[in-house]
């Protein structure tokens, strides 16, 4: 058995000449030029090899072997297979009858040394005509993978281009060269490149990968969903590959399966932190707030002092109707994160629901104070100082609440309810322009 399985150019590194892995193989791909310069002498050496085992036999695996792998074509055989019955009729013919000068050993000899001078002519048209027109493609991508591993994606941009326009069935070409225009922010060349390396090699999990990640990046959750979905069924210990599928499927809309995922993750070892926070997700987006609930409490039971899981508790709980627990946790939020304006957003939220208008609008006030751009607060401020001017028919009130509800809708035009908060400010704006000052 030859020393490095490579099968260029669709196995390059990844199969020997039987199709097992062969670590020498991955070595050689790592070591720049001397790596080219082991691929040509083992390139000579193993089909050496192969030639001389499908002389010695012409079994059809060899041939497979010799065909499969591009050391010579099919057509080659053919001249393989003529020498070496040439070589026999002349060992038979030439053969000296027993008792006679020279005997039989001496006339063995001397065939032996025809029948190796007729292969290895054979070896060298067989290297020259069916090999020599796929080497530089194998050396471009070793010194286009050396490169991009190097940071220079642009110049391993242009030798991976040459491999494929050489070679368009070079799978692992494809990959690489879908890297590369990932690292430089080609996202559309990027997935063209991965597309056309999962058509080659449907069955290379890290190439799915590559293909969900450019189509999340592009807001293709769908898609990306079933590429992800695609790589943990090939390789199902991809917590990676289990994550991003539950992640796009809760982005596409997709909230069953995203539970499916996240409870495969869970099976699979993946850490609770991470796979509890997807599935909390999962059933607050399928208004499922009960279990949502007791989702981060077993989040809050890893860590107890985790602010963003406390927050989103309190929130899961107002969301569910649970106001008191709701206000609770979320004083307690305001408490740790002083500088959290969406802690106290969802305080003066929590204190309209129980009719603490008072208090409402200063967390309503104070939660603007640290961000000034935040459409929610704007909107709600808008509503606890409208309630207010109702019971005082106080006009500065009123106007006040206009002027957030409108600023509202200026930082987030398509703001959930529009047409609601748009209605509100018709009613309450009998005698003037009711969009007026949209822009402020």
């Amino acid at each position: 058995m030859c020393r490095v399985g490579l099968a260029p150019p669709l196995s390059l590194g990844s199969a020997s000449w039987w199709g097992k892995p062969h670590p020498t193989t991955t070595r050689c791909l790592t070591r720049g030029t001397l790596a080219k310069r082991q691929v040509r002498r083992d390139y000579r050496t193993c089909s050496s090899k192969l030639i001389r085992r499908y002389s010695e036999r012409p079994h059809r695996r060899t041939c497979n072997a010799l065909t499969t792998n591009g050391f010579c074509r099919r057509g080659d055989l053919g001249i393989i297979e003529g020498s070496i019955e040439t070589t026999r009729a002349d060992a038979i013919v030439s053969e000296p009858p027993i008792g006679l000068k020279g005997g039989p050993l001496l006339s063995e000899g001397k065939n032996r040394v025809i029948a190796v001078g007729r292969k290895i002519l054979v070896l060298g048209f067989c290297l020259w005509a069916g090999c020599a027109p796929q080497r530089p493609a194998t050396d471009l991508y070793l010194n286009a993978v050396a490169l991009r591993e190097l940071g220079q994606n642009e110049l391993a941009i242009g030798k991976l281009n040459a491999v494929v326009a050489a070679d368009p069935g070079f799978a692992p070409a494809y990959a690489e060269l879908g890297k590369a225009y990932q690292a430089v922010g080609n996202q559309a060349q990027a997935l063209a490149a991965f597309e056309q390396a999962v058509k080659l090699a449907p069955w290379s999990a890290g190439d799915h990968m590559g293909l969900a990640q450019m189509r999340a990046a592009l807001g293709q959750y769908a898609e990306a969903a079933q590429a992800y979905a695609r790589a943990a069924e090939l390789d199902p210990k991809n917590l990676a590959a289990l994550h991003g599928a539950a992640e796009c499927c809760l982005k596409a809309g997709q909230y069953t399966k995203a539970l499916t995922y996240c409870e495969l993750a869970e099976k699979a070892g993946a850490g609770p932190k991470e796979t509890l926070s997807l599935l909390a997700r999962a059933y607050e987006a399928q208004e499922d707030y009960g279990q949502a609930i007791g989702v981060y409490r077993r989040l809050l039971a890893l860590d107890g002092d985790d602010s963003n899981v406390l927050l989103a508790l309190g929130v899961a709980y107002l969301k569910a109707g649970q106001y008191d627990q709701a206000r609770q946790i979320l004083v307690s939020v305001a408490q740790r994160r002083p500088h959290d304006g969406a802690a106290f957003r969802s305080l003066g939220y929590c204190a309209l629901k129980l009719g603490d208008v008072d208090q409402a609008m200063q967390m309503y006030r104070q939660s603007l104070n640290l961000d000034a751009n935040d459409w929610e607060a704007h909107r709600g401020l808008g509503v606890a100082c409208m309630l207010q001017a109702r019971g005082t028919d106080d006009v500065r009130l009123r106007d006040e609440a206009l002027r957030h509800w409108r600023r509202s809708l200026t930082i987030k035009p398509d703001q959930p309810k529009r047409d609601v908060l748009e209605k509100l400010i018709r009613e309450h704006a009998p005698l003037q322009n009711s969009l007026e000052g949209l822009n402020y």
